[in-house]
């Protein structure tokens, strides 16, 4: 058994294979997937290499074999007909697709992974070591902290959030990581903080007074007049009974397209 000593899961990875129900868990998973034994008889990396691209081929015409061969079409069919006919429903149609795609060894393996992370409550990234461990008896490890960062505006333009996926139970530094590595995006693809706007309504309501300044004249419909700043103050005490000032009203407007644009993007 190979082992890379450096990383700190080796001990915990160690511990779960030398489980007598593991070790004969992997030995069937290995026999149903076809892995040759020469790849475990400490041979040499280039040799190991070879083997492995050798099975990897093989496994491309296993699958193929399988998936062409007439018992595997015929009972693929003949769960599309009892699906389409009402005797099963939905669910159940997955279910068997799933199972009649576990004959194909690459599936296999797979699936076989996926429900010893689940049974054993095993950390999400332990697929890789797994993987690695039943097809070439190495112990390796990739991504091994408690938690990983997915910017989901990689893929989507419009996105502005970011993933965490938590693998184990996080520490007082893991959560300081995550607050450190979380902010790089902040600005750019996550919004700032969001503070309270003090007196939202009285701003909005200022400023749309301020922006609608003119009016007919009731004696003259022929001129038009312009609201003073102190019309303005008026028409707010009147609207909301809320005080207000001379100066506010001329801040006011500016200070929400600032807001605007520092939070939006929008003049």
């Amino acid at each position: 058994m190979k082992k890379n000593p450096k990383n700190k899961h080796d001990d915990n990875f160690l511990l779960f294979l030398s489980t007598p129900t593991i070790s004969k868990k992997i030995e069937e998973i290995r026999k149903f997937i076809e892995i040759p034994k020469e790849i475990f008889n400490n041979t040499s990396d280039e040799e190991i290499d070879r083997l492995y691209e050798q099975w990897i081929m093989h496994m491309a015409e296993k699958a193929e074999e399988i998936s062409d061969s007439i018992s595997f079409q015929n009972e693929l069919k003949e769960i599309r007909s009892n699906l389409e006919s009402g005797k099963i429903k939905q669910r159940e149609a997955k279910e068997l697709s799933e199972k009649l795609n576990l004959k194909i060894p690459i599936n296999y393996l797979s699936h076989s992974i996926k429900e010893m992370i689940g049974q054993y409550n095993l950390p999400s990234f332990y697929d890789y070591p797994l993987r690695t461990y039943i097809t070439s008896g190495v112990i390796k490890f990739m991504g091994t902290e408690s938690f990983g960062i997915r910017p989901n505006f990689l893929n989507d333009k419009f996105s502005h959030t970011v993933d965490i996926v938590v693998h184990s139970e996080l520490t007082d530094q893991d959560l300081i990581e995550i607050k450190k590595r979380v902010n790089i995006f902040v600005g750019k693809h996550i919004p700032r903080k969001i503070k309270p706007i003090k007196e939202i309504k009285k701003k909005l309501k200022t400023e749309e007074y301020y922006n609608d300044r003119s009016y007919v004249s009731p004696v003259d419909p022929d001129e038009n007049y312009k609201s003073s700043a102190k019309d303005i103050v008026e028409n707010i005490k009147a609207d909301l009974n809320k005080r207000t000032t001379v100066k506010e009203i001329y801040e006011t407007p500016r200070q929400l397209k600032k807001l605007r644009q520092k939070r939006f993007g929008i003049n």
